[in-house]
């Protein structure tokens, strides 16, 4: 270059850039760089020079004359060497060409540079564009590079040509990853006019970033639909990754990653968007906008982008995120999403290093100023202030952030208004043609609710579809709720196609999503239906089998284990189970098949399905029972014929008879009535309708029908009345509500409308009050709208024109609405909406319904009234006029109501809210329930011709808790108690029946009843008295303590005075079982009804209540309600005694009134318990105490006909209050209440329902401190104490409250005093809590080394209620109850993350139950007060302290089980026995062959942990002991995975029976010491062959445990057997630790005949001590062939030798096994019960078959034996075992020889005679032991020179003996004397 010429005086190699004047054409000169720049390729396009060769040319010397690409620019010969002139005219351009640079920069954030990571770059060149990048993918941009990483070149013959040819190149450009880039923008200005144009300057960019223009963006609502998609998927597929990550690592994985609904916030364009999300299969999804819905389909694209269908129309979406928001970029065009972002934050926007902060912190900043630079890619960057207000800042200068980093923060003036994304509530998905949607198009985008359109579709299309959405629906996945009902019947309809082109369809040519793929399948409509029917219901029965029997936890295990290689199934089925819509799918699936014909097809299925027993599924299990109690009774078509038939009998024979016995039929529905409406036959029309009409009106007296025929329409009227008090309950009450005249004007509010069903019978009663009379109106017309567009000409015409009644009536409108368009209740509303004034002033009108008829359905009806100017009532919807005043609405006059929409037409739920000033509670407290009325009519219940209720009346029950457990989980709806009330009408109903109606409902509701908080049912209903008269009655179940059943019976009668009442009626009698127990006369329930008046208006509940609901929700019982579950409990156990032992008819006499008696402890002010008699609930304090008196049925005596009682302590908290916490106060109570019950000697019962030690503050404190900042006006620099003033100070310290240290205060001078401790007035508020806590597990401590002691653990025990249960020992955990140290919240808050779930994941059942914790499983509170008794039966009747303990008496048993019977159970050989069968015994072909112990007294524990080693108790021969045996299997040991730790996983251990491992041996050993705290004997079942040694047993301590076990029984005081079982084996280790040397005055060990016992097993033995040369040794001495070649070997030499040694090593091969056999037989004869016993190591060898017998003797006679052994030791200590035995066998003698017994100590039924039969003689010399034990003692102390002491000891009790030394004197006079 020769610059000279332009004034630069530069003379070589650059790059000159000009700008270029358009309107003058001049170029002027910009910049000379001397160097090569990035946009030479524009050179090289236009020049076709290839400048970086020239350059390497001209470096090399070679001239530029010389350079070929230089010449033909030149238009020179290329191939000459002539110089030229390069001053000479030049070559023209060969082309135009345009360079764009791709740079990381944000366009809508002022072009700032961007960082971070890119995933991918896809440019495909082409012949018109080149270009490079210099980064790839995987790649990134540095926050200090150049933001330039590509360009692009583009060319063509014109300018137009490059500039189309770069848009093209732009458009297809694909670049993902965090950083943004301006390809958009830049091809936004490439399209633009004025670029085209070449209309550009150098302020033409600026021009258009002033003025705000922007990239076009795809249009709103597809970015919305994509943006929506991206999050919804990702989090969808992120939960299943989870959930099968759970699963695979054996973690508990919660039912929330399973959900199927979503919703997202999107902020597009300073706009918020509540966008919900519902995924219907894995490419649908429904997608929801403020009510409206549409529907898509998207599929998942190897680049991770999505491919998303919108009507016929796909767009390629792609999702970027970043901390700032997500941009989705849609067609090669972006929508931004920002977060939810608080403008008062100040973030930044790119990463880089903070180099200033351009302002002073504190200081105002106004908006838009900037405050903070960044340097990023070699720039420095201004951020602006959004706010005007003070700045703090919040990132330090010199230190690198990130995008979205807070740098400050604005408190914004008074003035400033905090500009937030504004939310939308309004917009829905627009309208769009079926054609689907272009980008460019936002106003065709369509609004849809399925999968397929109007449009039409290929046959084998629509069957793929409506299969798949019905596969996918009950797979799990969902569906909004209000579009649910309607695409289920829109599938099934469309699966109709194939009963009109089933033959052009094939089902094996379809994609079916179903494993079983369809086999020669006949291509009929049945065929095909009956296979798809059968698929659909197959997924549901094979999913729900799994849980059906087992709880989800168990579930999820059980398919880990089974899908171990297959997770991913684990997923898809607890999908299809956790979903809450499946019954909704499948009942109307059923139905069709109902409606088809092929429930025969299915049956079995059925069966499978109605064999199910959770509750979740009671609609599908209904309809399946219901479907197989009519498989073979009459359909419906017969139904019909037989209606016919009566019809035309009646048409024929014009009998009125006929006619009303048609009304009076009940299986003849208004739905089935319907069908002749449209008959041919006129006659049949005109009787239908009056059947319709006149058992519509049933409960009226109709007079005067006439029908008459106008046209094509129906026309009737007739005239009705009813006396007043026809029905006592709603007889008429003037005073329920105006007249409708006073009201004319003005519309009801809600809650006034409470009456409306009052309201029409106002305006139709007589003038004398006692009689309502109305006329009706009817006009029938064919179908909705032409009931619409003839309704002024025939129904108002016909009043204007006077033919209508004149006087007021009501006027019904039959309309037949099958396949009728949807929306009518609208459309109804808007034409009377339009003819109210008509009907208001021109007509008698005073109801106006509108009935809808169907088939195979119950009519819907739309009433409007005059009483509210004719607008329609919801509250009424879908209820018959004539029957509304059935819903007793009036009676909710306490509330304001509100219909909760569900659109049922028997089944209505109202949400009511109390009323303001009927209570005084505050507004925030107002009780809000739900009232549910049913109104059940013979269309919905079937009774028989005697009053039986068929299953259909579950149904309706069912059917109505499943709607309101619906509006339960509306979270829109706080609810704290419902009601139900049942009213069957038409019809009169057997008690009986509905007795066993609610028993029924309860043995499969009760948990769901009471999850709903279901106070109360109420069932109306007519039945007939014992003289025929028909009366209604009124049935109140309730269940306020949740176990305890109460359902009273009312006839409603009118008094002398003729006022409605209710009467008790007689012979109400509950069945009894475990949901409806015999009635406790300690359950408090909702009051005697008797002499009430009906349909009183509902109140409102106690505070009792509320606190029973409160503990409800807690998953636990009110504490006052203990008492009742208890004694609900106690009458089971009688019952089941008294059903069990028909030998004892006087047990039911014996029956006591109350079994269970308590008396209630407070704290006296001495601090002791003192006995308390107040109502339920009055505690302040939160720990309750009992001293309960129980009697069991266990403890009668058959010889006195008495019941001996039970004493325990009872201590529970109180959930209630302070939510169970404990403090000082309750901490006191339990403490008394251990030592009382020490001190009784009785057992201590804990009722564990708490949440640990309380916490709490001073109020009074924290209501009045000040703080001292030593800079006001910054305190967020700090404070540096708390103090009081003056004032504060002297109050607190009159309180005691603080303690302080006066100082002056800096500011002001004053005295102030800092706040050195804060005391608090009230005690329990801290530290104090912890040191009660301590005193109470120290309490409990004491009490489980000297009492029984049990815990229940119900709802949740924490922290120090934790520690109480384990000290306890005994737990039994209720389902659901967690026993934890800290909950879930607090974990996953200390953790940073969510790792728990739920509480249950830490101390629930699945781990407390495993480790040994928890000794009982239950499923609910009634059951673990079961588990109580069951434990307290088992106990001595007391534990006296330093006294003597009373024998231990046998126990009644539930039913006759002889103790000198044969033990029937024999064990095989070769055969594994559940050792569990040894005990109780087994059924064995049907035949119950009883074990050693009383048939089903086996009651185990500890059952899930250490389960090699068996333990529980049971009685033999009614005597309680305890029970140790072992499990002979191999068990699974299972190490659960930890959530807090991702890298765990759960691992299975293999436990090989027989074997005591560490946990099993500690299992035996705490065993021990359990039963010998409750002074049980105790049998161990001794099957071990030694303890396992491995590393990790060794490691996991099982020497510790093993160690234990000897500890325990070398303690133990009762006599423990240990028995060697049949088959069974003892040996090495496990028979050292169980040795009776341990304890040879307690320890027995005995055998059964072929038993064995040793040190090793015989091939050990044979291993070590009989090894192969003595085996080889034991053949040739044995052998004759080996002892002669043997022989013949010493004696031979040579080939001779050598023959004989192979002959001898043949023999020894061929003998070796057998001998070996022979060397282990030999071995195992050591280990016989014969030399055990000559060895003395066991007391006797004892026969299986007679262990019974044997064991009872021995067992009572050791019983007897120990407690004279007690006795005689309390009277002499100084005796040893030896001596007290040579006592007893003195004394036993001597009875013997005055008995003329035997005298053979070892007699074991002698010695129990003699104790029986020998108390005084045993009494007598236990008291000469005595006084001789104490002149001993006495003659000791003189003997030591103690003279002086007795002397006195003497002269002292002589002064206070009184009169009654006088013979001691007289005594001591005579010994002095002599």
């Amino acid at each position: 270059i020769n610059a000279e010429y332009m004034g630069v005086g530069y003379r070589s190699v650059g790059t000159v850039e000009f700008l270029y004047e358009k309107e003058t054409g001049s170029f002027y000169f910009l910049e000379l760089n001397p160097r090569l720049q990035v946009e030479h390729p524009v050179t090289e396009c236009i020049t076709r020079i290839n400048i970086p060769a020239c350059q390497l040319c001209v470096g090399m010397g070679i001239p530029l004359h010389r350079i070929a690409d230089i010449r033909s620019f030149y238009n020179q010969d290329i191939n000459g060497t002539d110089a030229f002139d390069l001053e000479a005219p030049q070559r023209p351009p060969v082309c135009h060409t345009i360079a764009v640079r791709i740079t990381a920069e944000s366009p809508e954030d002022g072009f700032r540079p961007t960082s971070g990571a890119i995933e991918q770059i896809i440019f495909r060149p082409t012949n018109s564009v080149w270009g490079y990048f210099s980064i790839g993918g995987h790649g990134g941009v540095h926050e200090f590079a150049d933001s330039q990483f590509g360009h692009l070149f583009a060319s063509g013959d014109t300018r137009e040509d490059a500039r189309h040819a770069m848009v093209v190149a732009l458009k297809q450009l694909t670049i993902k990853g965090e950083i943004r880039t301006t390809v958009e923008y830049i091809t936004h200005l490439l399209e633009r006019l004025e670029f085209k144009a070449c209309d550009v300057s150098t302020s033409w960019l600026d021009g258009l970033i002033e003025k705000g223009i922007r990239v076009e963006q795809p249009n709103p609502y597809l970015s919305l639909v994509c943006g929506a998609l991206h999050k919804m998927t990702k989090t969808f597929e992120t939960n299943k990754a989870r959930f099968l990550e759970f699963v695979t690592a054996g973690h508990a994985p919660g039912t929330q990653l399973l959900q199927t609904k979503f919703d997202e916030v999107l902020i597009l364009n300073g706009v918020k968007y509540k966008v919900g999300g519902c995924i219907r299969s894995p490419n649908h999804w429904d997608l929801t906008l403020n009510g409206s819905t549409i529907s898509v389909q998207s599929r998942k694209l190897r680049d991770n982008g999505m491919l998303v269908y919108v009507g016929k129309s796909s767009y390629h979406s792609y999702a970027e995120t970043d901390p700032t928001g997500m941009r989705v970029i849609i067609g090669g065009r972006t929508a931004r999403f920002s977060e939810d972002d608080d403008p008062t934050k100040l973030r930044s926007s790119v990463p880089g290093k903070l180099t200033r902060f351009m302002v002073k912190e504190g200081e105002y900043v106004p908006a838009g100023e900037p405050f903070a630079e960044i340097e990023v890619m070699k720039m420095l960057l201004s951020l602006k202030n959004s706010l005007s207000g003070k700045i703090t800042f919040r990132a330090a200068v010199g230190t690198n952030v990130v995008a979205g980093q807070i740098l400050a923060e604005i408190e914004p003036d008074g003035n400033t208004v905090v500009k937030r994304a504004l939310e939308d509530l309004t917009s829905h998905w627009p309208e769009v043609n079926v054609l689907g949607y272009d980008v460019d198009t936002p106003e065709t985008l369509i609004r849809q609710v399925s999968t397929w359109d109007e449009y039409q579709e290929p046959l084998d299309a629509k069957v793929q579809q409506a299969v798949e959405q019905l596969y996918y629906l009950i797979q799990g996945y969902g569906i909004p709720n209000n579009i649910l009902e309607e695409t289920v019947a829109r599938s099934l309809d469309d699966l109709a196609v194939l009963a009109q082109w089933g033959s052009n369809v094939s089902l094996n040519s379809l994609a079916l999503p179903f494993a079983n793929k369809p086999t020669d399948i006949d291509k009929n409509f049945q065929s095909q239906m009956t296979y798809i029917i059968r698929s659909l219901l197959g997924i549901f029965t094979d999913v729900e089998k799994v849980f059906d029997r087992q709880s989800d936890a168990e579930g999820v295990e059980e398919l880990r284990e089974a899908y171990k290689s297959e997770p991913g199934r684990v997923f898809d089925i607890m999908l299809s189970h956790n979903s809450t819509i499946k019954s909704r799918v499948l009942v109307p699936i059923l139905e069709k098949a109902q409606e088809l014909g092929i429930v025969k097809d299915i049956e079995d299925l059925l069966l499978s399905i109605a064999s199910f027993t959770k509750s979740y599924n009671d609609a599908l299990i209904l309809q399946a029972r219901r479907m197989l109690r009519r498989l073979n009774s009459p359909s419906v078509d017969s139904h019909l014929s037989e209606l016919q038939r009566l019809l035309k009998h009646a048409a024929d024979t014009k009998d009125e008879q006929s006619l009303i016995s048609i009304v009076n039929q009940t299986q003849f529905t208004f739905d089935m009535l319907a069908t002749f409406f449209t008959d041919p036959n006129p006659s049949l029309q005109y009787l239908a309708l009056e059947v319709f009409i006149r058992r519509d009106y049933s409960a009226y007296d109709v007079q005067g029908l006439k029908l008459r025929k106008k046209g094509a329409l129906w026309l009737a009227n007739w005239t009705f009345s009813r006396q007043a008090h026809v029905d006592a309950a709603h007889a008429f009450d003037a005073d329920l509500s105006p007249r409708p005249d006073d009201k004319k004007n003005t519309m009801p509010s809600p809650s006034s409308m409470l009456s409306l069903d009052c309201e029409e019978d106002v305006a139709l009663t007589s003038e004398k009050g006692s009689t309502i009379t109305g006329k009706g109106f009817l006009v029938m017309f064919a179908t909705v709208e032409a009931a619409i567009s003839k309704f002024e000409e025939e129904v108002l015409g016909i009043f204007l024109t006077g033919e209508g009644p004149k006087d007021s009536c009501v006027v019904e409108i039959l309309v037949y609405g099958e396949g009728q368009s949807e929306g009518i209740a609208n459309k109804l509303s808007e034409l009377i909406d339009s003819k109210k004034d008509s009907l208001i002033n021109q007509t008698s009108v005073v109801r106006l319904t509108f009935s809808v008829m169907y088939r195979h359905k119950s009519p819907d009806h739309y009433t409007f009234r005059r009483t509210t100017q004719f607008k329609e009532d919801p509250i009424y919807r879908h209820v018959a006029p004539t029957q509304a005043y059935h819903m007793e609405l009036h009676r909710l006059t306490n509330f304001d109501l509100e219909l909760y929409p569900l659109n049922n037409p028997r089944v209505h739920v109202y949400w009511a809210k109390e009323k303001p000033g009927l209570s005084r509670r505050a507004p925030k407290d107002a009780e809000k329930r739900f009232f549910v009325r049913v109104l059940a009519t013979p269309e919905d219940v079937k009774v028989d011709a005697n009053g039986e209720l068929e299953l259909s009346a579950e149904h309706v029950l069912i059917e109505a808790i499943s709607l309101l457990e619906v509006a339960i989980a509306d979270s829109r709806y706080s609810c704290l108690a419902s009601h139900l009330f049942v009213n069957f009408i038409n019809q009169t109903i057997d008690p009986d029946s509905l007795h066993e109606l609610i028993t029924r409902l309860y043995a499969r509701q009760s948990q769901r009843i009471r999850e709903l908080r279901l106070w109360e049912i109420e069932l109306r209903f007519k039945a007939k008295l014992d003289k025929g008269k028909v009366q209604p009655h009124r049935i109140y179940v309730n269940n306020p303590t949740g176990f305890c059943m109460s359902a009273q019976m009312y006839r409603e009668e009118v008094d002398s005075a003729g006022k409605p009442t209710l009467i008790a009626a007689q012979g109400f009698i509950m069945p009894e079982n475990d949901y409806m127990p015999p009635r406790s006369p300690l359950s408090q329930g909702h009051g005697d009804h008797s002499q009430e008046k009906p349909a009183q208006p509902h109140t409102f509940l106690s505070t009792l209540d509320r606190k029973r609901l409160l503990a409800h929700d807690m998953n636990t019982t009110y504490v006052y309600d203990w008492l009742t579950v208890l004694d609900v409990a106690a009458r089971g156990l009688w019952k089941k005694y008294i059903d069990g032992r028909p030998d004892l008819p006087e047990l039911i006499t014996s029956y006591p009134t109350t079994p269970v008696m308590a008396k209630e402890l407070v704290l006296s002010p001495s601090g002791e318990l003192a006995e308390i008699r107040r109502p339920k609930g009055q505690n302040n304090v939160g720990m309750i105490c009992w001293d309960v008196t129980f009697w069991l049925p266990s403890h009668y005596l058959p010889e006195s006909h008495e019941t001996l009682p039970k004493q325990a302590i009872v201590v529970s908290n109180d959930i209630t209050y302070q939510h169970g916490s404990f403090a000082v106060q309750e901490d006191l109570v339990f403490s008394q209440a251990c030592r009382r019950a020490r001190s009784l000697g009785v057992p201590l019962i804990y009722l564990a329902s708490n949440s640990g030690a309380r916490i709490g503050a001073a109020q009074e404190v924290r209501d009045v401190y000040q703080v001292f900042f030593p800079d006001e006006n910054r305190p967020q620099d700090g404070f540096d104490y708390l103090y009081l003033d003056e004032e504060s100070f002297q109050a607190l310290t009159a309180t005691r409250s603080v303690n302080c240290e006066v100082v002056k205060h800096p500011s002001t001078g004053k005295t102030v005093y800092k706040i050195i401790d804060i005391i608090g007035k009230a005690d329990g508020l801290n530290v104090e809590n912890l040191s009660g806590s301590a005193l109470t597990a120290g309490e409990m401590s004491a009490c489980f080394a000297t009492i029984p002691t049990i815990s229940v653990c119900s709802g949740r025990s924490v922290g120090i209620g934790a520690y109480l249960n384990r000290l306890g020992r005994r737990v039994i955990q209720t389902k659901n109850s967690p026993i934890i140290l800290t909950g879930a919240p607090a974990l996953n808050k200390l953790l940073g993350k969510e790792v728990y779930v739920s509480n249950n994941q830490l101390g629930g059942n699945s781990i407390m139950s495993p480790n040994g914790v928890t000794h009982w499983e239950v499923k609910d509170d009634l059951n673990a007060a079961k588990a109580v008794l069951t434990w307290l039966d088992f106990l001595p009747d007391n534990f006296p302290i330093n006294k003597l303990p009373p024998v231990l008496r046998p126990r009644l048993h539930f039913f006759e089980d002889p103790w000198n019977r044969d033990v029937e159970f024999i064990p095989q050989e070769g055969t594994l026995v559940d050792p569990r069968n040894l005990i109780n015994g087994a059924l064995e072909n049907g035949v119950w062959k009883r074990g050693l112990f009383d048939k089903d007294s086996w009651d185990e524990s500890l059952s899930q942990w250490a389960k090699t080693v068996v333990v529980g108790r049971a009685t033999l021969g009614g005597y309680p002991c305890g029970i140790v045996s072992v499990e002979t299997r191999t068990q699974v040991k299972l190490h659960p995975a930890d959530p807090a730790d991702p890298t765990s996983s759960s691992q299975t251990q293999s436990q090989p029976g027989t074997v005591w491992f560490p946990d099993s041996a500690r299992k035996t050993a705490d065993s021990l010491l359990d039963f010998q705290r409750e002074r049980l004997p105790c049998f161990v079942l001794a099957n071990w062959r030694g303890f396992s040694g491995g590393m990790r047993d060794m490691f996991e301590e099982v020497i510790k445990f093993g160690a234990d076990i000897v500890d325990n029984l070398r303690t133990y005081n009762e006599p423990v057997f240990i028995y060697l079982p049949p088959l069974g084996e003892l040996r090495g280790g496990a028979w050292v630790v169980l040795d009776s040397q341990i304890n040879r005055e307690s320890i027995e060990m005995y055998a059964a005949k072929n038993s064995k016992g040793g040190v090793l097993e015989p091939s050990g033995f044979v291993e070590v001590k009989y090894r192969e040369a003595d085996i080889r040794a034991t053949m040739h001495r044995l052998d004759a062939v080996s002892r002669d070649l043997v022989a013949k070997l010493a004696n031979s030499t040579g080939a001779e030798k050598q023959q004989i040694k192979e002959q001898l090593t043949a023999r020894e091969q061929l003998l070796f096994p057998i001998y070996r056999s022979v060397a282990i037989q030999f071995a195992a004869l050591h280990d016989t019960p014969g030399r055990m016993l000559a060895k003395k190591v066991v007391e006797s060898v004892v026969e299986w078959k007679d262990s019974r017998r044997y064991f009872y003797l021995r067992l009572r006679r050791r019983l007897q034996e120990f407690h004279l052994r007690q006795h005689i030791k309390k009277v002499d200590d100084t005796l040893d075992h030896k001596a007290v035995t040579s006592l007893l066998q003195e004394w036993l003698s001597a009875y013997s020889k005055t008995s003329g017994g035997s005298g053979d100590w070892s007699d074991d039924a002698l010695f129990s005679e003699w104790f029986e039969k020998g108390k005084d003689s045993i009494l007598a010399s236990i008291h000469n032991l005595k006084m001789d034990h104490i002149s001993t003692q006495v003659e000791n102390i003189l003997l030591e020179g103690g003279q002086e002491v007795v002397a006195n000891a003497l002269s002292e009790y002589l002064k206070k003996a009184g009169p009654n030394g006088e013979s001691l004197k007289a005594a001591l006079k005579e010994l002095l004397n002599s």
